[in-house]
């Protein structure tokens, strides 16, 4: 199959350059200030990308709809470079690639009339169909060149008919500037081997070089260890490189060439007895359920002998959770499958209320089991997670009686706002202002005695730098005097330090606004600013 030259090489060469951004901002800076800046580059090589293939200008390549996309990932880039918090940043990275995918479907294809389960499988077959245009870059790669060969041979004969070729021909690299280039990319991994090579052979000349790179500021300089490392990190760049280039360019092909799952009609073509019988049994457990949880609630029903409210708590909060997942699955499944019943709509609008009573008891017993234990990054999760179980099943209540509704977007859309909520709130101050609040209470009431003040302690000062603002003052410190754990504390500080002063000793080798993190350097200045520094 032919290929589009002129259109084919403006990918390639975009890709490229892409490749080269990917690195400049992500290698060994997870989350720097340039991580907002890749985002953003992302979507802008899509819109350039789109407005070349369909001929439209840059501001209108995608439809109106995908703005959303284009805010919520770039509010994200930028919550990663405002937090220390590893497991966040996992999350920010983890929603971005999500919401990337769902903005390529809504920019490319028409996604007004898919079911909720067409949009799911077209996002799995994104992540997995990539994988089928890993040789296109090299087929794409040896047609531009053979089209380049084509053009030359056919301006020597007269021949100007390949406009698009000649195109490619008029734009690509002198043969002077090709061979100087060539001859520089040969020299420097000459260079670097035969400057190890004569270092180690000759003290003096090893000594000279030692001097110039001192001279240069390379302190405790050793030239093996310098070829070590610029080999490893020559590695990984390519590596790097290689990956983006490669995903951005495969991604590209599979969007347009890629054919998606299709519905094949079956929605809502079965008998709906089958599931009004399997949904009323289940339907009557989860009434009988709902009313144990009020007479819990209302404290009409006693708690197991033994069990503490913490222990209640705790041991029933994933099952109830699990089981609101369960029961979304299964709305969902009976909508896509069953024809409309006034009496299945009647049962699903029940189990979606019995939900709602479950969803509130899990959040019921997270927060029993907090007052009891305090918090911590995973619990705060969890209840985002409930709210988000919320107002999902108003969408799906939504849905049982309006079949047209647009579900998939009222998800994303529900979902991607309550995760940049989340991502803006900052768990690990959270956690440590909360505990910190709760610190005090105890001590206030029970003494400074006991392993259970040093464990807390223990647990704020484990928290990422976003807990500075607590950590990081003398209140905290008169703490942790009053509670023998002052030479922990002073311990915690100094290993703050050298992480904090190996950060910043990091950013300034390497260009210096490329790695800074707010959250690292309000940490920094508030470390400096104590008298421990």
């Amino acid at each position: 199959m032919g290929v589009n030259i002129n259109n084919t090489g403006f990918y390639l060469k975009g890709c490229a350059l892409y490749s080269i951004f990917y690195v400049f901002c992500l290698y060994h800076n997870p989350s720097g200030i340039t991580f907002p800046l890749f985002v953003a580059g992302t979507v802008v090589m899509f819109r350039l990308f789109a407005a070349r293939r369909n001929g439209l200008q840059f501001r209108n390549a995608v439809p109106h709809e995908c703005i959303f996309y284009e805010a919520a990932v770039l509010l994200l880039g930028i919550s990663t470079c405002i937090t220390d918090c590893i497991p966040m940043i996992i999350l920010n990275k983890l929603a971005i690639f999500v919401l990337m995918n769902c903005y390529f479907l809504c920019a490319v294809y028409t996604t007004g009339g898919w079911s909720f389960a067409k949009h799911l499988c077209s996002v799995m077959r994104i992540i997995i169909g990539c994988l089928e245009f890993i040789p296109k870059p090299f087929h794409d790669a040896y047609e531009c060149r053979k089209a380049l060969k084509a053009a030359r041979s056919g301006s020597d004969s007269g021949n100007t008919d390949n406009s698009d070729a000649t195109k490619m021909h008029r734009l690509s690299i002198s043969p002077m500037a090709k061979s100087i280039l060539l001859g520089i990319l040969i020299a420097v991994p000459l260079l670097l081997i035969v400057v190890w090579l004569l270092a180690g052979a000759d003290a003096i000349f090893g000594n000279i070089i030692s001097d110039i790179f001192n001279y240069l500021s390379v302190l405790n300089f050793d030239i093996i260890d310098m070829f070590n490392d610029i080999i490893s990190d020559l590695y990984v760049i390519l590596l790097m490189g290689v990956f983006a280039f490669m995903a951005a360019f495969c991604t590209w092909s599979f969007l347009c060439e890629g054919h998606m799952p299709s519905d094949n009609h079956v929605s809502a073509v079965h008998n709906p007895v089958t599931a009004i019988t399997f949904t009323g049994i289940l339907c009557f457990v989860y009434v009988l359920f709902c009313l144990v949880q009020f007479a819990g609630m209302t404290g009409a029903a006693a708690l197991p002998s033994g069990c503490t409210y913490a222990e209640y708590a705790r041991s029933g909060f994933f099952q109830l959770l699990f089981v609101c997942i369960i029961n979304i699955i299964i709305v969902l499944a009976c909508l896509h499958y069953y024809r409309v019943s006034r009496a299945l709509n009647v049962i699903l609008t029940i189990i979606c209320g019995c939900t709602y009573i479950m969803t509130f008891s899990s959040a019921l017993r997270m927060i029993m089991y907090i007052k009891a234990y305090n918090l911590t990054f995973l619990r705060i999760s969890v209840l985002w997670a409930l709210a988000a179980i919320a107002v999902i099943m108003i969408g799906i209540l939504i849905n049982i009686f309006r079949r047209n509704f647009n579900l998939f977007g009222y998800f994303v859309t529900a979902v991607t706002i309550i995760f940049v909520m989340f991502s803006f709130s900052r768990p690990d101050y959270v956690t440590a202002r909360y505990n910190y609040s709760a610190m005090q209470r105890r001590l206030a009431s029970e003494g400074y005695n006991g392993p259970d003040v040093r464990n807390d302690i223990i647990h704020l000062t484990g928290l990422s730098f976003d807990a500075a603002p607590i950590l990081m003052n003398s209140g905290f410190e008169n703490m942790c005097r009053k509670a023998e754990s002052d030479s922990y504390y002073k311990n915690c500080l100094m290993e703050w330090g050298c992480k904090l002063d190996a950060n910043e000793m990091d950013r300034k080798r390497a260009v210096p606004l490329r790695t800074f993190n707010l959250s690292r350097y309000t940490a920094l200045c508030r470390y400096k600013g104590l008298n421990h520094y």
